[in-house]
């Protein structure tokens, strides 16, 4: 991102360190001063700055304090406006990520994601958050799918028609639950392992600059398909990370029915990211659909 003189003048007077030298990174700038590197963002909305301000402060709060917060002004405020943005900076985070190939990193992906989920359950009823949540629903439809063309495949035979039964039954499943997804938290639309990095031993949750939010739940299931694929389509990891994320929150029959109908929808649509999704991959997609439905049957956490 390419800053004028008197912008980066800002940013330097906005906080207590000696700068070094700086340049790009990803969206922001990364800084390396006399109290560490420090990674500037610059954010385009206050209501999603906002809310994952108050997630983050909740998280180290209840103990989780290997979280990316926002480090304090030289006026100790979370960041601060800057023509149309708002700018904040954390700490720098370089270590290991998660490896796909190890059970245990996924058990550690589940714990991380229960723990943030009771957090934004936590917060729910705060009075900003309430605010945050009523803007937001001004803006979004409560229903959970966006609307967009199915892609099509080459070979187009009974494609359709299957295809739109399919989607039909993701539909059926979310409407079965619709009083659920009323008192559900918003949370972040995705989630994987590019959020963890280790760091001696410790897992830090970074990342969700400028994210898209959506209710509960969306993050879940985008976990699990990326888990799902990078290990090689090994359902033992995707157990992993359910048995890692009920440590610390469970989840109830009608929280079960609603990942499902995001699951099978994502799935249908191509949403995995793989334009061979809906073909040659889609006996995998169905075969981790099928497992997670028989996952919980047998956990007698939805009925058969």
């Amino acid at each position: 991102m390419n800053l004028s003189r008197t912008q980066a003048g800002q940013i330097l007077q906005a906080y207590d360190w000696k700068v070094y030298r700086g340049r790009p990174h990803q969206n922001g700038i990364l800084l390396e001063t006399n109290k560490g590197k420090k990674q500037i963002n610059f954010w385009h909305d206050r209501v999603t700055f906002t809310w994952s301000y108050m997630w983050r402060e909740e998280l180290a709060r209840s103990g989780y304090r290997t979280v990316e917060r926002f480090l304090p002004t030289r006026n100790n405020r979370p960041g601060f406006v800057m023509d149309q943005w708002i700018v904040a900076a954390t700490d720098y985070y370089s270590g290991i990520s998660v490896d796909h190939r190890k059970h245990r990193d996924h058990y550690v992906l589940g714990k991380v994601l229960g723990r943030l989920h009771k957090t934004l359950e936590k917060l729910k009823n705060h009075r900003t958050m309430k605010r945050i949540e009523s803007v937001w629903k001004k803006n979004n439809t409560f229903e959970i799918f966006d609307v967009r063309p199915l892609p099509q495949p080459e070979n187009k035979h009974n494609f359709t028609s299957g295809v739109e039964a399919r989607i039909k039954k993701s539909l059926e499943l979310s409407s079965k639950v619709h009083l659920l997804r009323k008192h559900l938290p918003l949370s972040h639309a995705g989630f994987s392992g590019d959020n963890l990095i280790r760091i001696s031993r410790q897992w830090y949750l970074t990342g969700f600059h400028n994210p898209s939010l959506k209710l509960l739940h969306h993050d879940t299931s985008h976990a699990i398909s990326h888990i799902y694929q990078n290990s090689e389509w090994n359902l033992d990891h995707v157990a992993a990370f359910i048995k890692g994320y009920r440590t610390e929150r469970q989840l109830s029959r009608e929280e079960w029915i609603y990942m499902l109908s995001i699951l099978i929808y994502r799935g249908e649509t191509g949403e995995l990211g793989d334009s061979g999704t809906l073909n040659d991959q889609k006996d995998k997609w169905d075969r981790l659909v099928r497992w997670i439905a028989g996952y919980l049957e047998r956990e007698s956490e939805v009925p058969s």
